[in-house]
């Protein structure tokens, strides 16, 4: 029942991508201006989305839901980073290749399919992935697209999503719930990211030159190991170990870690490719890529682990 679910708001989240494309194609913008919608998501909307999933009352049956889908984010990123570097040298990956396979898109895509399937109440156990994923990205995941780059840790903290995710944490562990105009400016700016994000993906696909991404065949195995072979794995290290049994709801709880692994690349590895002078056009390309295949394999894999 939850693939389909899922698989219809894929459907209307592609809708919405569509419209992206179609702007682009009719020359009322161009690719390039999803740029500043990317800055908007990033820097307002997804903020703004961490702190109003954490208004919800305060219950230890959430707060142990929080605490196992904060485990099973670092379990996945250990078996993500593993997997990753087990094959770094047997398949001579590159540093975009490593960091496309390693970080999805799990904000902007998952946020609106667990609030569309499961209900907005659920979104907090998507930030504890957020969360620990935002961690890594802009640490380990900044030093590796930046060869020779040194972790900020002052820059780290000082990012405003991982702000934004332990103000919301505060508030919810203090009890303290926004009322009024302020979070009704929260919840109706944190509503904007599903469509904000998949009109500026497919404003970027209608930049893509398909001959070139698909002349490269490397990125067919990127794709299949980043689409199906990370998600097996995923739904395997969840149906082996019990973590479900810790907290109430564990099983949907843990549905929530495996929509985030099984989400398509990071949108953040091609920008960083960009400023950091990797091949921003591949990483691109990975991701569109990705995006595509998303519309069956997610669903196909939240079938597999409902079984």
């Amino acid at each position: 029942m939850i693939s389909w679910l899922l698989f219809k708001q894929i459907v209307v989240l592609f809708v919405m991508m569509g419209m992206g494309l179609l702007i682009v194609k009719m020359k009322f913008l161009k690719p390039e201006d999803s740029r500043i919608l990317s800055v908007v998501c990033l820097y307002l909307i997804v903020p703004c989305m961490q702190i109003e999933a954490f208004q919800i009352h305060y219950s230890n049956r959430i707060l142990n839901g929080f605490l196992l889908a904060l485990l099973s984010a670092g379990v996945m990123h250990a078996m993500l980073f593993g997997v990753t570097y087990g094959i770094m040298r047997p398949f001579h990956l590159t540093n975009v290749e490593r960091g496309t396979l390693i970080y999805t898109n799990a904000g902007n895509l998952i946020v609106p399919l667990v609030t569309s399937v499961l209900g907005r109440s659920w979104v907090i156990y998507a930030s504890a992935f957020m969360f620990v994923q935002a961690l890594l990205l802009w640490s380990q995941g900044k030093r590796m697209m930046q060869p020779g780059g040194k972790v900020d840790l002052k820059k780290l903290l000082l990012n405003i999503n991982i702000i934004a995710t332990l103000l919301g944490v505060s508030l919810f562990l203090r009890h303290v719930e926004i009322h009024g105009i302020p979070r009704d400016v929260l919840r109706g700016v944190a509503q904007m990211l599903g469509p904000i994000s998949m009109i500026t993906i497919g404003m970027v696909i209608a930049g893509v030159d398909w001959a070139q991404v698909f002349k490269n065949r490397r990125i067919y195995g990127i794709t299949v190991m980043r689409m199906v072979g990370f998600p097996l794995l995923a739904i395997l290290l969840l149906k082996r170990i019990p973590f479900y049994l810790l907290a109430d709801n564990g099983k949907k709880i843990l549905l929530v870690s495996l929509l985030a692994v099984a989400a398509p690349s990071g949108v953040t590895i091609p920008q960083m490719a960009q400023i950091y002078g990797g091949d921003a056009d591949y990483a691109g390309s990975i991701n569109v890529l990705t995006t595509l295949c998303s519309i069956v394999t997610m669903p196909l894999m939240i079938y597999i682990y409902q079984l």
